[in-house]
């Protein structure tokens, strides 16, 4: 793990939020909008967990906080109830899949943030460590609240947009739930494989670089997708 050099601290805040409540909106995150990022956690043996996590901002008069909901079963979800802290991660998109698939193509290391014992994804764009809370569950997924606490940048800067880059982290969040209804609703795991499937091909036809192409196909073999 590196050494904690590689974030520094975000202190743009606006007049309203006050020195404890970091402002989203200087990472351009948006109220209400769905936004794709990396997790990590930390397991019983203190080893980093990266995981893909789907968040939808919202803000109310304790500052910004993130509602999510993640697999009852999933590493994620145990490591978060049973400690709260994590940090989310604004990566590139290949990382993104990695971490939501773990696929085993792309590397993924780990740095640290001064003060705070969760690293963050080494060349991530900004690092937030967040606080997490309980809200609810059902037989398949648990609710929880990301309330951030701070705001770092890091050294990794976002590239132009490319629809294969956007075609690909939808099929790794399809992908990631296959095995979510694998047992409970084969059907729906079936329409989420043939769903991957439409979107892997796109994302090969638009960016047909090396490094797309070795994803399409390690998502290919690991959900057993035939085309």
């Amino acid at each position: 793990m590196g050494v904690a050099l590689a974030f520094r601290q975000m202190v743009r805040r606006s007049e309203e939020e006050g020195a404890d409540r970091p402002d989203m909106t200087a990472l351009g995150i948006e109220e209400g909008v769905v936004y794709e990022m990396v997790i990590v956690t930390l397991s019983p043996d203190g080893s980093p967990h990266a995981a893909a996590i789907g968040c939808t901002f919202l803000r109310d008069a304790d500052g910004w906080r993130a509602l999510s909901k993640l697999a009852r079963g999933s590493v994620t979800s145990a490591n978060l109830l049973r400690r709260g802290d994590a940090v989310l991660n604004v990566v590139d998109e290949e990382v993104l899949v990695e971490a939501a698939l773990d696929l085993g193509v792309v590397e993924m290391g780990f740095e640290r943030i001064e003060g705070l014992e969760v690293p963050a994804i080494r060349d991530a764009v900004a690092a937030i460590p967040v606080k997490a809370r309980f809200l609810a569950q059902d037989d398949v997924w648990h609710r929880l609240e990301l309330r951030p606490f701070s705001v770092h940048l890091g050294r990794g800067s976002r590239r132009p947009f490319t629809r294969s880059l956007a075609a690909l982290v939808e099929a790794a969040v399809h992908a990631s739930r296959i095995p979510v209804f694998e047992r409970s609703d084969p059907a729906r795991a079936e329409e989420l494989r043939l769903r991957v499937k439409e979107l892997i091909s796109l994302a090969e036809r638009l960016g047909p670089t090396y490094r797309v192409r070795a994803i399409c196909g390690a998502i290919r073999r690991k959900y057993g997708i035939v085309d």
